[in-house]
């Protein structure tokens, strides 16, 4: 069992900016494309910082590379019972 006590405060809103940021998105893009204000995409980038130990969208986006694949694991893990 996949152990990332990170990934429990991803909600599917912090994941879908994550995603945006991955394509190398511009904020208020990222903001249009999720219908989220730019003040909403920078706190969610804050609070994404503050989850993963992050200190700039660089490093968040690199975070998620490395780790979306053990992610999506831990997702399904979840779904039938083998995480908490």
């Amino acid at each position: 069992m996949i152990q990332e006590p990170a990934f429990e405060r991803l909600t599917p809103a912090r994941i879908r900016v994550l995603g945006q940021l991955a394509h190398d998105r511009p904020l208020r893009e990222v903001g249009q494309q999720l219908t989220l204000s730019y003040n909403g995409v920078r706190s969610a980038i804050e609070d994404l910082k503050r989850i993963t130990g992050a200190t700039s969208v660089h490093e968040l986006v690199e975070w998620w590379e490395q780790n979306r694949e053990l992610w999506l694991q831990w997702i399904a893990d979840v779904a039938v019972g083998r995480a908490v």
